[in-house]
C-alpha cells in the first residue's frame, strides 16, 4: 500500500512538472516517467525541487540500480559513431518455430484447414505440423525512400539469418521474437526534420540511428542496396540485443552486430561472414589497450571520436574470435544467456570471464593478440 501511494504520488507530481517545464524538459520528463513511477519509492526523498534537472534522476537510478540508461545511436556516412546501449524493455514474444495444421471433411462434405481444431461434426481429420520461420515482424516504411529493388526482401532474409545464427550456431536457448521497425528517408532535409523530432540529441552529421524508445532504426537511405542492408542488419542487431540481452556492455553490443552486419547473404542453409580487412589492419597497426581496461570504459569514453574506430575494431574481433572456435562459441552463447536471464542487471565483463573462461582474461587476451598476428582474410562459414 505505501509503494502504491507513493506512486501514484509520483504520477501527480510528474504532472505538475509537466505544467511548468520547457519543451525539452518535457522530453525528458516523458523519457524518464516508467522509470519513476516503477522506482518512485526509492526516489521520492531525492526529488523535493520540482525545477530539478532531469538529468540528475538517471544518475541516481544508475547508483541504485546499477542500470545502463537509455540513449541514441549516431551514424556516419561510413558507419555508426554512437549508440550507448539501453535497457529500456522492448517488447519481446516466445519464438514459435512450428505450428499444427489442421485438415478435416465437414459435414457438407467440404475439405477443411485451419490452424485450430474443427468443431461440430466433421470426418478424416489429420493433424500436420508446419515448419514457419517467426522470429520477427518486420515493419519497413519506404514510403520517403527510392530502395533498390528486393531491398526489403534481402533485409527479410538477413535478419532472419541472424536468429538462425543465434539458435543454430551458437543455440542460445533464450531468445525471442520482436517488432523490427525500419524507416528509410531518400530525402536529406526529409530525413532531418525526422531526426530532430525523434532523436533531438543526434548531430547534423547523422545519417542513421536506433532508439530502443521507441524499437526503431532509422536510415537515410543512400548506396546500393548491400551497403542499406550491412547497416540496416547492424541496428536490427541491436534491437535484437535490446529485447533479450538488454543489460550487454556496449562492447558486445558494438561487437555482434559489427559481426552480423558483415553477414553474406545466400539461399543455402549455411552461414557466411566476412572479414573486415580495414578492422584487421588498425588493429595490427595500433598500439592495443588491455582487454581489462577496454571492457572498464564508459560508454562516453567508448564513443569519442578519437577512440571509436579503434574499439568496434576490437569488438568485432572479438567476437569474431568466439564464433569462429567451437568452445568459444560455447562460452559466447553462456554469457548471453547470462544476460537474457539477468534481464538488465549490472553486468562485469571481466569478472565473468574470469569465473567461466578457461584460465580467465589473461588467456582469453594472449590467444585473443596471437590470432590477431595471423588470421586470414576472407570469410568464414558454419
Amino acid at each position: 500500500m505505501k509503494l502504491f501511494k507513493a506512486i501514484i504520488f509520483v504520477v501527480i507530481f510528474c504532472s505538475v512538472l509537466w505544467l511548468v517545464s520547457n519543451d525539452k524538459q518535457k522530453q525528458n520528463l516523458m523519457a524518464k516517467l516508467e522509470v519513476l513511477t516503477t522506482f518512485g519509492e526509492q526516489l521520492l526523498p531525492t526529488y523535493n525541487d520540482q525545477q530539478e534537472d532531469f538529468e540528475e534522476i538517471t544518475e541516481v537510478l544508475s547508483d541504485i540500480y546499477k542500470r545502463p540508461r537509455e540513449v541514441i545511436e549516431q551514424l556516419d556516412g561510413s558507419g555508426e559513431k554512437y549508440q550507448v546501449n539501453s535497457c529500456s524493455k522492448v517488447v519481446s514474444r516466445k519464438v514459435d518455430h512450428k505450428f499444427k495444421v489442421y485438415e478435416w471433411t465437414d459435414h457438407k462434405g467440404r475439405r477443411q484447414l485451419s490452424d485450430l481444431p474443427p468443431r461440430g461434426t466433421y470426418t478424416n481429420l489429420k493433424v500436420k505440423g508446419l515448419h514457419v520461420d517467426n522470429y520477427f515482424n518486420l515493419k519497413l516504411d519506404s514510403s520517403y525512400a527510392d530502395l533498390p529493388a528486393f531491398t526489403q526482401s534481402h533485409i527479410q532474409s538477413g535478419v532472419t539469418k541472424i536468429y538462425k545464427t543465434l539458435i543454430q550456431v551458437i543455440k542460445v536457448s533464450e531468445l525471442g521474437a520482436i517488432d523490427l521497425n525500419l524507416k528509410f528517408f531518400s530525402n536529406k532535409d526529409q530525413f532531418h526534420i525526422y531526426r530532430q523530432k525523434v532523436a533531438p540529441g543526434t548531430g547534423f552529421k547523422t545519417t542513421g540511428f536506433y532508439t530502443s524508445r521507441l524499437n526503431e532504426a532509422t536510415i537515410f537511405a543512400v548506396g546500393s542496396k548491400d551497403h542499406m542492408t550491412s547497416i540496416t542488419l547492424h541496428e536490427s542487431t541491436h534491437a535484437i540485443v535490446a529485447a533479450m540481452f538488454g543489460g550487454a556492455p556496449v562492447w558486445l553490443n558494438e561487437g555482434l552486430a559489427s559481426f552480423f552486419d558483415q553477414m553474406i547473404i545466400t539461399g543455402e542453409q549455411t552461414f557466411k561472414f566476412s572479414t573486415d580487412d580495414r578492422k584487421f589492419e588498425l588493429l595490427r597497426t595500433s598500439s592495443l589497450p588491455s582487454l581489462q581496461s577496454h571492457f572498464l570504459q564508459s560508454p562516453k569514453q567508448w564513443y569519442a571520436y578519437t577512440n571509436d574506430d579503434l574499439n568496434y575494431a576490437i569488438d568485432w574481433s572479438l567476437v569474431f574470435f568466439m564464433m569462429i572456435n567451437s568452445s568459444r562459441r560455447d562460452f559466447l552463447r553462456g554469457m548471453l544467456e547470462h544476460l537474457a536471464m539477468n534481464d538488465c542487471y549490472e553486468f562485469s565483463t571481466d569478472t565473468y570471464i574470469n569465473q567461466y573462461y578457461p584460465g580467465g582474461l589473461s588467456q582469453l587476451e594472449s590467444s585473443w593478440l596471437s590470432w590477431l598476428k595471423s588470421a586470414p582474410s576472407g570469410t568464414v562459414t558454419f
